[in-house]
């Protein structure tokens, strides 16, 4: 068994034995019989507290079993001294795994090769998503009737949905019969002949665009990079503001509508609001979520612009 867990290195623990067995002798007269690094030894022996050097330089070894006991001491010190420094490090690490998921979202675009991979990310991403906007051109993204059932499903359950489709889709009568069910079931749908690309977008954080545009087979890439998600949300937004609904709209507010406006007007807080009109706070927020698209406002205080310009209030 060596001393170096104790700190003391070859050498040191040399030097210390050879003065155990012939206390009182001199640094210098180490070095030329140990070799060069004796007395560095002794320096540090002497800083451990087991060797002590007098006034006339001579070297004497403090009593084995009180400097074996002062080294075990100051090793158990240290020991512990690490234990805490690992443990409190423990800290760190929900901070360290949340910086590296932020920065693999920020710059993360994966790719998702075929349509089985693409709509199983899709469900993935759509299941916590509050808000979705979806834009189909004349080849909408490939559906089964699963996807179809779970968008129902998040209807249900007051999540905003805003689609745009080419009005050729409609001429195709099971696609057009499934774009009437969503949107009577809370799935707002407009119409445009503008040349569409195929994106679907959640919570403006996550987008999917297709890896070929004219074959959805080839499957998407998934695309969570900021900037890109909102140039992709800038352009929905174009598109929407310049198609036409899918059910033509009344020119005036229906009972709903001017029920939401004027709890607007009249609370400052939507759980307020929510709560007068007898619905969930989800509920209401999806009334004015509909509403500003409508309109085509940009937040609340332009609701309230134009809705007032309209006559509404």
């Amino acid at each position: 068994m060596t001393l170096q867990s104790f700190g003391l290195s070859a050498r040191d623990e040399q030097v210390w034995r050879r003065l155990l067995r012939a206390p009182g002798v001199r640094a210098d007269e180490l070095d030329r019989e140990l070799g060069d690094g004796a007395a560095a030894s002794v320096v540090r022996l002497a800083d451990k507290g087991i060797v002590h050097v007098d006034v006339e330089g001579r070297c004497l070894p403090a009593d084995p079993g009180a400097a074996f006991d002062r080294l075990v001491s100051r090793r158990l010190s240290e020991v512990g001294e690490e234990l805490r420094g690992i443990a409190s490090a423990g800290a760190v690490l929900p901070g360290l795994l949340t910086e590296h998921r932020e920065a693999a979202a920020i710059e993360s675009v994966e790719r998702l090769d075929g349509v089985e991979a693409t709509q199983l990310r899709v469900l993935e991403i759509s299941a916590s998503a509050r808000e979705v906007l979806a834009m189909h051109g004349p080849e909408p993204f490939a559906e089964r009737a699963e996807v179809t059932a779970h968008t129902l499903r998040r209807l249900r359950s007051d999540v905003v949905y805003r689609t745009i489709v080419h009005r050729s889709v409609l001429d195709s009568e099971p696609y057009s019969a499934r774009v009437h069910r969503l949107h009577e079931a809370g799935d707002r749908h407009r119409v445009s002949d503008a040349v569409l690309r195929n994106v679907l977008i959640y919570d403006r954080a996550v987008a999917f665009v297709r890896i070929d545009p004219a074959d959805h087979r080839a499957g998407a890439y998934m695309v969570r990079q900021p900037g890109m998600v909102a140039s992709l949300v800038d352009h929905f937004e174009l598109a929407w503001n310049a198609a036409a609904d899918l059910v033509p709209v009344p020119d005036g507010p229906d009972a709903t509508e001017r029920r939401v406006l004027e709890l607007l007007t009249a609370h400052g807080k939507d759980e307020t609001a929510a709560r007068a009109m007898g619905v969930s706070v989800r509920t209401f927020r999806r009334h004015v979520a509909d509403l500003m698209a409508r309109l085509g406002a940009a937040n609340r205080f332009h609701l309230g612009m134009l809705a007032a310009r309209r006559g509404w209030l």
